[in-house]
């Protein structure tokens, strides 16, 4: 049994921007969506690609899944409202048991559904996750006409609440769940008055429910993407009113989308939609919990997963939003067509060495950015270092993959710390999430001038610090002045040896350096 298995998940006594386990250790959730077999059915055939995949994400430092309860193959109710199927409940047992004996935790999403009756459409997951729910139809023995009636009635409720109490009398004490998610994508059951009232109020009554019936157990609700105007609206209820222990969004590339931040680079939407989450709600962690590429409005997946063998679009998703202040990795959709087809589970691996042996709850991070005409430079300033992700700002989707240019080989760029840090910097560590290659970068002598080594796309930087002295940092500042009151001015310089300002680069091929 994995020790981690054995400890629950909650949001951190000592940060709450971040997790913690049960036994008060960090826990920063690095994962995926899996939220339901799309081809498969048979239930080894079905376990046996959960295994595979699972056992690939924990072997590359996974420790997180998403699964929607409410999908066919692991549907409690099958038949009719409030009868529950044993089988059933024992694949969710089994899958939990898996994911522990690896070391994951399961967030368990229980319903999808956004009508009770056929309408004129395409299924979005045809035979994997239906939108239609005629159990809770009274035409076919349930207990509302209307999706209104269902959030308003009392006969509704109960029914979904003997859900949950059969749920509890077997998962309340199972440490392998990550949380309880009423919905998917509340919101698409309708925006209009008075259904958006009457979901909202449920979903803050059914919070409670969960809460004590789950009290090891985090809880919360979500909604669709924060691709428009109108996401202002609902991610100000998701942040501020909902009473979810903690705040996440989903946002896709969408060319047909209403924001222009989503018809541009991942890691800026990522980036961007972490810090709408914190904007509104600076006491809970934040997840960029669905993250991917669409065509046009959501109609099917993106012609950019067909090309994108190396996986960029899983690389930024995933970087982009611990590092604007996220309390994980983004969690990307398209696990089965994506990720397992062209087998991207190194990134996951890849991240861990980028971020392994700190402690973002310790830390006391506080998120910052920059640019310059090559570089985007997400920042988290620390009390012992800085963390940095920069981005090779001219590498994006449209000229890599649509365009077909090869990612450009950096050469000669040159940052002056304390545009990036401060003056207290005493050592510097880099890793190359592309190459796998880690280093330690000696300090300019006289000067803030340093020297990146050479990279593709992508490259992280630790900068630790003078340790801290009775009066605070070394340098005098703290670190909220250190990120506000620098003006980035990180620019392009030739390689030299000798003279102030740059330096020689020591590498180390295959080492976690940090």
């Amino acid at each position: 049994m994995n020790s981690v298995s054995e400890k629950f998940v909650r949001v951190s006594s000592r940060n709450p921007h971040y997790f913690e386990l049960s036994d008060g250790s960090t826990y920063l959730p690095v994962g995926v969506n899996m939220c339901f077999p799309r081809y498969l059915t048979g239930e080894e055939a079905v376990f046996a690609d959960y295994r595979k995949m699972m056992t690939k994400l924990s072997g590359n430092g996974g420790n997180y899944i998403r699964l929607w309860l409410s999908c066919p193959f692991f549907e409690l109710e099958p038949e009719r409202a409030g009868v529950f199927d044993e089988s059933r409940r024992r694949r969710l047992e089994r899958l939990l048991d898996l994911a522990g004996s690896l070391g994951i935790k399961v967030k368990i999403t229980l319903e999808h559904f956004r009508m009770l009756a056929p309408a004129n459409g395409m299924e979005s997951y045809p035979g994997a996750a239906c939108f239609v729910k005629k159990i809770h139809n009274r035409k076919f023995g349930g207990s509302a006409d209307t999706m209104l009636e269902f959030f308003t009635g009392e006969a509704s409720h109960r029914v979904f609440l003997a859900k949950l109490d059969y749920l509890a009398g077997y998962f309340r004490d199972n440490p392998n769940v990550f949380s309880w998610e009423l919905w998917n994508e509340i919101n698409a059951v309708g925006m209009e008055e008075p259904l958006f009232n009457a979901w909202t109020q449920w979903s803050v009554r059914m919070i409670s429910e969960l809460k004590e019936r789950f009290p090891h157990h985090m809880a919360g609700q979500n909604i669709g993407s924060f691709d428009s105007l109108s996401g202002n609206r609902i991610y100000d209820w998701l942040c501020k009113k909902s009473t979810s222990d903690f705040i996440q969004a989903h946002r896709y590339i969408d060319p047909g989308a209403e924001l222009e931040v989503c018809r541009g680079p991942m890691d800026l939407l990522c980036a961007d939609v972490v810090r709408e989450l914190r904007e509104r709600n600076t006491a809970a962690p934040a997840l960029h919990s669905e993250a991917g590429a669409t065509e046009w409005r959501h109609s099917r997946p993106s012609h950019l997963y067909q090309l994108d063998k190396r996986g960029m679009l899983l690389h930024d998703a995933v970087f982009a939003p611990f590092f604007a202040g996220a309390a994980g990795c983004g969690q990307f959709w398209h696990w089965d067509m994506y990720l397992e087809k062209h087998d991207l589970w190194w990134h996951f691996g890849r991240f861990g060495k980028a971020v392994a042996g700190v402690d973002p709850v310790r830390e006391e991070y506080v998120p910052f950015r920059r640019e310059s005409s090559h570089l985007r430079i997400y920042g988290l300033a620390g009390r012992t270092h800085f963390l940095l992700w920069c981005r090779d700002k001219w590498n994006t989707y449209e000229n890599e993959l649509d365009r077909e240019m090869a990612p450009e080989r950096l050469h000669g760029i040159v940052l002056n710390l304390r545009d990036v840090a401060d003056d207290s910097v005493i050592k510097i560590e880099y890793y190359l999430p592309w190459e796998d290659v880690s280093g330690e970068g000696m300090l300019p002598d006289g000067g803030f001038d340093f020297l990146l080594p050479d990279f593709e796309r992508s490259i992280v930087l630790k900068l630790s610090r003078r340790p801290e002295t009775k009066t605070g940092a070394a340098s005098g500042r703290t670190r909220q002045q250190t990120i506000s009151g620098s003006a980035f001015s990180a620019r392009d310089g030739k390689r030299r040896t000798g003279g102030s300002g740059f330096h020689g680069i020591k590498q180390r091929r295959k080492f976690n350096a940090f």
